[in-house]
């Protein structure tokens, strides 16, 4: 996205300037946005680039009532951002006037990048279907450090509780062994009460202890579930981009297939 400022359509208008709803501003507009959501590039030489990231930050947390927010842009960007949500989501993005020529454009971008890409992927030594292999495994290196993460903090806090948890039924049980060793053979009515008291507490600390294992370990099998899903979602995309990148290029398609015959054999030996 860095190196498409090249090719961004001129700058939008203000919000206020007269011709700022016609179709061609608003395309212009959206292709702004676009560019600015996806573009990493620092130094990136679009002039419209850094202005609509803060357009963009700002939509985040604007609180403003549409269209009275006083921040420039707000209210238009807001405006055409939500159009091409409701595009999407009822998938009228080819047959909008506004929309469909975007999202053309935009498609051609990254057709181009992608080419671009792939071919400084190659000058550097480096296949871009290897590129790719890589890329998504360093996505799933990075999906496994934060569950393992999670799963530390999950063990680390539950650990904690079940600690407490443990030292409370000790302290129940010992006030009940403490209370019952210096009762009388036959207690008055007013002790074997405290007694059933002191014993309901024990097993309620038994409970809330047993329970507290019990959670950690619906926790962390929701979690590995939870993980295991998303690293499959990882693997599907990474195929279905594959495949696509195949079928563009029958001669990363032949490099894929002897790629998949190495494999093979090495498996065999």
């Amino acid at each position: 996205s860095s190196s498409s400022s090249s090719s961004s359509p001129p700058p939008c208008p203000p919000a206020d300037s007269s011709s700022a709803t016609s179709t061609q501003m608003m395309q212009q507009r959206l292709l702004l946005l676009r560019h600015s959501s996806k573009c990493t590039n620092p130094s990136c030489l679009s002039p419209q680039c850094a202005k609509y990231k803060a357009v963009l930050r700002h939509l985040s947390t604007c609180t403003s009532p549409h269209p009275t927010c006083p921040y420039e842009h707000c209210a238009s960007s807001r405006s055409l951002l939500s159009h091409a949500r409701s595009c999407k989501e009822r998938g009228r993005i080819a047959t909008c006037e506004i929309c469909g020529p975007v999202m053309k454009h935009a498609r051609a971008q990254d057709e181009e990048m992608r080419k671009q890409k792939g071919n400084q992927q190659q000058q550097a030594g480096v296949h871009p279907l290897e590129a790719l292999k890589r890329k998504f495994q360093e996505e799933r290196n990075q999906l496994y450090q934060r569950g393992q993460a999670d799963l530390n903090r999950l063990d680390s806090t539950n650990q904690a509780r079940v600690s407490q948890l443990e030292l409370e039924l000790s302290q129940a049980q010992r006030a009940l062994q403490d209370y019952s060793s210096q009762l009388p053979p036959n207690p008055p009515p007013a002790s074997r009460r405290r007694v059933s008291e002191l014993s309901a507490s024990v097993s309620a600390c038994n409970a809330a202890a047993v329970e507290a294992r019990s959670d950690r370990s619906l926790r962390y099998s929701s979690l590995q579930a939870s993980l295991r899903a998303s690293d499959a979602a990882i693997q599907e995309r990474y195929a279905a981009a594959h495949r696509e990148c195949v079928a563009a290029n029958p001669e990363w398609g032949r490099y894929a297939q002897e790629k998949a015959k190495e494999g093979g054999e090495e498996g065999g030996r």
